[in-house]
C-alpha cells in the first residue's frame, strides 16, 4: 500500500455518551490504514468471500461494485480512502450484535470516499440489521435506502460526521424496526456531519429508539 506517510494514520474517537445528562465523552485514538486490509475491485470476492465480512479493518481503494449482499459479522472498521466508492447493490446486513464503523481518509468534500448501500428485497436494510449492534459513521458521503426497513438500522447508531442520507419507504429511515428490544435498548445520536433521513410513510428519525442531535445539520 502507497499511502503516504501524512495520510497514514486518521485520527477518530471512540464515544460514551450519557443520554440522561447530554454528557459526551470522546477518546481519541489512531486507525492505521497501511495496516487495513485493503479492497479493490479485483480482489473484493476473495478478501470478502460469499459476501461475508469478518471482523477487521477493510479500506475501499477504487471503485469497488459488490453485487450480492454484505454480510457482516463481528465487528469491522471501513475505511473510505481518498475518491474510493463501495458499491453495495444488495445492501450491508449486520448479523446480531455486529458491529460496524465507517470512517474517510478525507473529511474534504471534493475528496471524500462514498458508501452506496441499498437493500433488493423484500423487508430489507440499506445498512443494519433489527438486532445489529452498532453503527457508527465518523465520515465519507453515505448513502443508505431500505424497501419496508430502515436505511440504517441498529440498536445503537452514532452520526459523527459526514454526508449521510438515508431513506425507507416504510419504516424509519434511521432507526430499527422492533423485535421486541424494547425503545430502552435503542439509540440514536448525531454529533455531527450533515444527515438527510426521509421516510414515505413514518418518522424519518426514530422508530421508537431514544434520540438525541447534539450537533450536525440534520434535515428529516
Amino acid at each position: 500500500d502507497m499511502t503516504p506517510a501524512r495520510y497514514d494514520q486518521y485520527v477518530t474517537y471512540n464515544l460514551s455518551d450519557d443520554s440522561n445528562t447530554g454528557t459526551i465523552t470522546m477518546e481519541r485514538k489512531l486507525l492505521a490504514i497501511s495496516s487495513a486490509t485493503v479492497v479493490k475491485q479485483e480482489n473484493v470476492n476473495n478478501v470478502w468471500s460469499n459476501g461475508i465480512i469478518q471482523g477487521g479493518t477493510y479500506a475501499i481503494e477504487g471503485d469497488v461494485t459488490v453485487n450480492g449482499p454484505l454480510i457482516v459479522d463481528g465487528s469491522i472498521d471501513i475505511i473510505l480512502k481518498d475518491r474510493s466508492q463501495l458499491n453495495a447493490i444488495q445492501g450491508i446486513h449486520l448479523e446480531s450484535g455486529a458491529h460496524l464503523e465507517i470512517f474517510s481518509q478525507s473529511e474534504k468534500s471534493w475528496n471524500m470516499g462514498k458508501l452506496f448501500a441499498n437493500s433488493a428485497e423484500k423487508n430489507g436494510y440499506g445498512i443494519g440489521g433489527g438486532d445489529a449492534g452498532c453503527i457508527n459513521i465518523f465520515g465519507g458521503f453515505v448513502k443508505a435506502t431500505g424497501v419496508n426497513s430502515p436505511g440504517l438500522g441498529a440498536r445503537a447508531i452514532r452520526i459523527i460526521g459526514g454526508d449521510i442520507t438515508a431513506k425507507s419507504d416504510y419504516e424509519a429511515a434511521i432507526g430499527s424496526v422492533d423485535y421486541g428490544l424494547g425503545a430502552e435498548n435503542r439509540f440514536i445520536g448525531i454529533y455531527g456531519g450533515t444527515v438527510i433521513a426521509k421516510s414515505d410513510y413514518e418518522a424519518a428519525i426514530g422508530g421508537g429508539a431514544d434520540i438525541q442531535i447534539y450537533g450536525g445539520k440534520v434535515d428529516a
